[in-house]
């Protein structure tokens, strides 16, 4: 997808999400920023362990059915460090050995239980899809990652302005898993609500 077109996509759903949540907020749709730090982790044949920092930001709208039970969708754009070991160097599908940073954009929907004023709980799946997959090859010239969308999972609260989450999963992103291969982030942030 081109930039041009990419930037079209991302104004009209921001317009898109504007008139519902002008429309729709007397009845309990809110809209709402976000942004914070990941600390990622990698574990498998090719994968360093070692936690690797990135970041994350965008927006979120929610829609609570009654006081207590709700709905939260958010719209993500991250920036999350992979390290390499270097086992991985010498194999034809294997990568060269170091840390390389992965732009994702990201759309959790989530279920959302709210515990008094301050307090929500969130669950759900998490749609993913690699910005700059072009850009990190295999040794065989091959992409080291899938641009397709992938599906991962989270799990999290809201405190507050504060947001805490946690991600694991995106099995399906990655092309040079050897054995077993896991994947999971933590995520800490601040967070906004507009209207």
């Amino acid at each position: 997808m081109q930039k041009k077109e990419m930037k079209s996509i991302i104004n009209f759903s921001w317009v898109a999400l504007l008139f519902l949540t002008l429309n729709l907020n007397a009845q309990g749709l809110h809209l709402g920023i976000k942004g914070g730090v990941n600390f990622n982790k990698s574990s498998g044949l090719n994968f360093n362990d070692k936690r690797a920092f990135g970041y994350n930001f965008g927006g979120y709208i929610y829609y609570d059915f009654t006081k207590n039970v709700g709905i939260q969708l958010e719209g993500l754009y991250g920036r999350s460090a992979v390290r390499f070991n270097p086992a991985s160097q010498d194999q034809a599908n294997g990568i060269s050995e170091g840390k390389k940073f992965i732009k994702m954009l990201s759309m959790p929907v989530l279920a959302k239980v709210n515990v008094g004023e301050l307090f929500s709980a969130v669950a759900g799946p998490q749609f993913n899809a690699i910005r700059n997959s072009n850009n990190i090859r295999l040794n065989n010239g091959e992409r080291a990652f899938d641009s397709k969308i992938g599906i991962s999972y989270t799990a999290g609260i809201d405190l507050g302005i504060l947001y805490f989450r946690y991600n694991w999963g995106n099995k399906s992103l990655n092309k040079l898993i050897e054995g077993d291969f896991k994947s999971n982030q933590y995520q800490i942030g601040f967070r906004v609500t507009v209207l």
